[in-house]
């Protein structure tokens, strides 16, 4: 890692190096065992436009309370000390991307880091090895290090962003020209700021490639996060719809699932909930992540690409039949690949699934979205009942519609 870099950020661009004052008693309190919460609350009223959102926050259903709150202590026990740094955080690094320039979209940035957010502190719950407050500022800021690199290097970082969104390999592409990646850039400015060790850990480690029966501990945080990154609906780079594109992920995803010891229905429900929590969580945090009409759009490139992905499956099992028919492959090759196709189309009923539920949750009477879903998994149900021929090709076409 070129540290000179990364200290040389610093230097370059004060406003990442100094934390503004609220958030900087935070953090110090939230490291302190013996802080109280008259502590906190004495520094957060201090900020009323924190303290708004702290009481929102408080008020929410995920919460409970009998009757809303108006005390500021009241709503600082409520929510916990960790969600009161993650709320800090946020409002602290939302304002620094609003300022900040490059070509990294804020709006699809912030949709991003709510949803893993929101999915690492329910992943941490279910695997119980990582405190789930923790989690969910981990989750917040794992891509923090693409804002800086985004805005320290616009020119640079746009011609590689373009090329990763085509090819793949950002961490890769990250270290060769800057001799850092953005997990890691991360993890040097959080802990510059003085978060915990297990934030700055997780986030700087999320990009690891991790093996089966990766158990260690303190690998955990790490594989939370991301795990979390791969259920996100809104993530900032998909690595493509082909075959062996899903069945990277779908590897990557079961790697993760198993090392933190959560089963499949968990992990499926967790990603089903994610599109309308994310809106609902952007609401309580006042932070802006797309009208209603980008969200629509976002929902029909997510149901696009999940057409385009039953093409290519369709395709592949369309060339499987055909060779069938004309002797050339090998009963152990027939069975193998006919195995994988099964699994991929296995997983891609299962993400969809999740999909639908997610994003009608939000408008249930939405029936063109609702036709749509029904329409896929109807054609993913018959996949592996096409013998073959080129009657079906082109006719899964469906690419997202224009926000108007």
């Amino acid at each position: 890692m070129d540290r000179d870099l990364l200290v040389q950020l610093l230097e370059d661009r004060p406003e990442l190096k100094t934390l503004p004052q609220t958030l900087s008693q935070i953090i110090s309190l939230a490291r302190d065992d013996a802080a109280s919460a008259n502590e906190i609350a004495a520094v957060i009223a201090k900020d009323p436009p924190l303290a708004a959102k702290l009481l929102r926050l408080a008020n929410a259903p995920y919460y409970g309370l009998p009757q809303p709150t108006a005390s500021v202590k009241h709503a600082v026990v409520t929510v916990g000390v960790q969600q009161v740094t993650a709320l800090a955080l946020a409002s602290t690094v939302y304002s620094l991307s609003e300022q900040a320039t490059g070509p990294l979209d804020r709006v699809a940035f912030w949709r991003d880091a709510l949803s893993v957010a929101l999915a690492s502190r329910s992943l941490a719950e279910a695997a119980g090895r990582f405190e789930p407050d923790a989690a969910y500022i981990a989750g917040l800021l794992h891509h923090l290090g693409l804002l800086v690199l985004s805005g320290s290097f616009p020119d640079q970082f746009a011609t590689i962003w373009k090329d990763v969104a085509q090819h793949g390999q950002l961490v890769a592409r990250s270290e060769a020209a800057w001799g850092t990646n953005h997990a890691l850039v991360g993890k040097f400015l959080l802990e510059q700021w003085g978060l915990p060790s297990i934030v700055s850990e997780a986030v700087g480690n999320a990009e690891m490639i991790f093996s089966a029966n990766s158990n260690y501990d303190d690998l955990h945080p790490a594989q939370v996060v991301a795990l979390a990154a791969d259920l996100s609906p809104f993530a900032l780079l998909v690595s493509g719809n082909s075959p062996q594109a899903i069945r990277e992920r779908h590897g990557k995803r079961e790697i993760l699932r198993k090392n933190l010891g959560v089963d499949a229905a968990t992990v499926q429900a967790i990603e089903a909930d994610l599109f309308a929590d994310t809106m609902r969580e952007a609401s309580f945090l006042e932070l802006t992540i797309g009208d209603d009409r980008a969200l629509l759009y976002e929902a029909n490139r997510l149901l696009a690409a999940r057409f385009a992905a039953l093409e290519e499956l369709l395709r592949e099992n369309q060339q499987l039949h055909r060779e069938l028919r004309r002797g050339v492959t090998t009963p152990a090759t027939d069975h193998n690949r006919i195995g994988r196709l099964e699994e991929l189309t296995t997983q891609l009923r299962a993400d969809t699934l999740a999909l639908r539920e997610s994003v009608l949750s939000r408008d249930p009477t939405d029936m063109r979205m609702a036709k749509a879903f029904s329409r896929l998994i109807d054609l993913i149900d018959r996949t592996s009942e096409v013998s073959g021929g080129d009657e079906v090709e082109g006719r899964l076409q469906l690419r997202p519609t224009p926000a108007t």
